[in-house]
Order: C-alpha cells, then sequence, then structure tokens
C-alpha cells in the first residue's frame, strides 16, 4: 500500500499525453488529459523500452509498481509472470 506522506509530486509541467505530469522515486509519471490513463518511465525498470510501463489506470496503480520495483526488485501479482514467481 502505498505511503501517504510519499505521494508523487506535480512537476508543473505537460506530458506528451497530454495530462499533468509527476515525479516519484526517480520515476516520471505522466497521464492523460481526464487523467484516466498513466504511464511512467524508470531507469531500470524491467518492462517495456528504457524502462516504461503505460496504459495504467490510476496514478496508484504506477506508485504501487514503482514501490515494488524500487524497495522489492520484483513486480507485485498480478504483474508477476510465473518464471518471477519462482
Amino acid at each position: 500500500m502505498t505511503n501517504p506522506a510519499s505521494r508523487p509530486i506535480t512537476t508543473g509541467k505537460t506530458s506528451s499525453a497530454g495530462g499533468p505530469q509527476y515525479t516519484y522515486r526517480g520515476a516520471v509519471i505522466g497521464s492523460n488529459a481526464k487523467g484516466t490513463v498513466f504511464s511512467f518511465r524508470l531507469e531500470g525498470f524491467p518492462h517495456g523500452p528504457n524502462g516504461y510501463w503505460g496504459g495504467l489506470g490510476h496514478i496508484d496503480v504506477a506508485v504501487d509498481l514503482i514501490d515494488s520495483w524500487m524497495d522489492h526488485r520484483k513486480l507485485p501479482p498480478p504483474y508477476v509472470t510465473p518464471k518471477e514467481a519462482t
């Protein structure tokens, strides 16, 4: 669960999808203008090109994925694959 004291910070910039851009634990999180789709980029994150993950429905999902990777170096269920689970 996300620590409320440690939340994404708005950068004041607009993301490439037209919504607010945030920073959180070294990640850059972007959203669409409606705030219904989120993506992030985190150096060393093991998904997508250059640590990119997109299509998340809520910023808390991005935060949970970032926290899991930063704290445990693995993805949480249901994002973990059977190979990673062993």
